[in-house]
């Protein structure tokens, strides 16, 4: 027998697509978010910049040669976070050599654009609430 359990009113996910320009990189990502999300934007923000930071940090101690390194040295980043009932799954390629490259600011903007995008309606009436 197939058991098919419905979502709650506090449980509704929404496709959401990120399509973005940030300095000079393009970023694409869609992923699901929910419709009544209570969390703050700025706990979300916080585990995405740490996500990248922890692995650019591997990447260098694992990598003795990324100093000397000139040229493009793309290595894969994996984010696997949950905030609720809100999982973000994302995978792209960071540029260690770089050094405009930061996490943070990365974040931050991925995060502002959750915020902005034109398929959304304005962060309250989602019930999103903003740090």
């Amino acid at each position: 027998m197939l058991c098919v359990q419905f979502p709650t009113r506090e449980t509704v996910l929404i496709p959401i697509r990120l399509d973005l320009d940030i300095e000079g990189y393009r970023y694409i990502d869609s992923f699901s978010w929910n419709l009544y999300e209570k969390s703050c934007f700025g706990c979300f923000y916080k585990r995405v910049a740490r996500s990248i930071q922890e692995q650019v940090e591997k990447a260098q101690r694992s990598l003795p040669w990324h100093e000397a390194v000139t040229s493009e040295s793309l290595h894969p980043i994996f984010i696997n976070l949950r905030l609720n009932d809100t999982i973000y799954v994302d995978r792209f390629e960071w540029d260690l050599s770089n050094p405009d490259n930061s996490p943070e600011r990365f974040a931050q903007v991925v995060c502002e654009e959750l915020v902005s995008s034109n398929r959304l309606d304005e962060p309250r009436t989602l019930g999103i609430e903003l740090c």
